[in-house]
Order: C-alpha cells, then structure tokens, then sequence
C-alpha cells in the first residue's frame, strides 16, 4: 500500500493522530532514515502498523492478480521487464490510493495528516535525526504543496507520478512513449480497484491491527 492507503487502514485500530502520522511515514521516506529512538511511542505505533499491514497487502491474491494483469498489458505495450515490474505495482497502490479518497471519510482522515504534515509540530520533526531536520522540514514542504494524491484516481496522473518516480533508478526508468502505455493498463484495472480496494484495505487493517493488552 502507499502512504493513503497506509492511513485509512490505520484508522481501523485508532483515530490517534500519532499513529496515523507513523503508518504514513515510511512512504514518505526510507525507513533508514527514521529516528525511532527519538519517535513518540504513538508514532512509533504506526510505523509498526505499516510494516505489518504492508506484509498482509502484498500477500493477498487480489494485490498481487492486479499487479500481475498490468505487468502483462506493460509487457505487450514494449516495457521492459524492470520497469514494467516497478510500474504495476507501485501504479496499482498509487490507483489505490485515489480510489480510497473517493470516500469523505477517508478524505478527512487523510486530510489531517496531510495537513500536519505541511506545518510539521516538532513530534512530525524529530522523526529524524538532528542533523536531517531541516531537509526534512523543506521536503515536506514541497511535497504538501506539490502533490495532491487525490489526483491518483486518474491514470494518467499515476502514470505521470510513475514516470518522475522511476527516473530516478536508471534500471527503472521508463522509455520515451512508456508512460502512455502505463496509463491504458491502469485504466484497464481501475473498475476492478474501484471494486475489491476498499475491502481489501478493511482486511488489511484487520489483520495489522493489534490487539489490546491484557
């Protein structure tokens, strides 16, 4: 799942705004970078409620059927093999994510990491070391005010996303004419997202979710 994804499913344990900004976090940078000694135990929660939930979605029949449909339409449409691979996964969360934000509810929750995200309180700052702050503090900057995941519904701004992503990996960097063809294959699977992504991300908290001590 990515970062939407990630919060709303989150959102099924608890509503506390620490562990919503964690699930989100290590989609927002490498989990390597995150200062865990210096995280609030509320966020330090969500952080491990991504790395659980991660493993239940990239296990389920449903995640990995989509990804497999687009890899095949990528690979008749001439993408490479690394590339295509990237692309259809990343491109099936990013999907994912739009179609999650089809819901107000999920809108508002998201909404409010979003936004305490864009003006970071110091538990959001020192999720990095010391010396990383004030890089941090300028990414989020531009990423809160650049990029608006609500676009994800549409597959030619996935594709789009993808394409900027991707350039950054040489071996996966997609060739001039590609990111069209990403877009045919998303818009080919959307109906099926728009279908199964809401339950799938409800069974996905489920199995993330842990239960209360004692």
């Amino acid at each position: 799942m990515n970062c939407v994804g990630h919060v709303v499913a989150a959102s099924g344990q608890s509503r506390a705004p620490d562990l919503l900004l964690g699930a989100a976090l290590p989609d927002l940078l490498p989990t390597s970078r995150l200062d865990h000694d210096g995280m609030a135990p509320g966020v330090a929660e969500g952080v491990d409620h991504h790395r659980r939930a991660d493993a239940a979605f990239h296990d389920d029949r449903r995640f990995r059927d989509l990804t497999a449909a687009v890899r095949a339409a990528l690979a008749d449409g001439g993408v490479a093999r690394g590339p295509s691979r990237a692309a259809a996964h990343a491109g099936v969360e990013l999907l994912l994510d739009g179609v999650l934000l089809d819901d107000p509810d999920a809108t508002a929750t998201f909404g409010e990491v979003w936004t305490r995200l864009g003006d970071p309180d110091a538990t959001v700052v020192t999720v990095v070391a010391a010396g990383d702050r004030p890089r941090w503090r300028e990414w989020l900057a531009v990423l809160t005010t650049e990029l608006d995941p609500a676009g994800y519904g549409r597959p030619e701004v996935v594709a789009r996303r993808l394409e900027r992503l991707l350039a950054r990996r040489p071996r996966l960097a997609l060739a001039a004419g590609d990111r069209a063809v990403v877009a045919d294959a998303l818009r080919a699977v959307r109906d099926r997202v728009h279908e199964v992504g809401p339950t799938l991300v409800a069974e996905v908290s489920a199995a993330a979710r842990v239960a209360p001590a004692g």
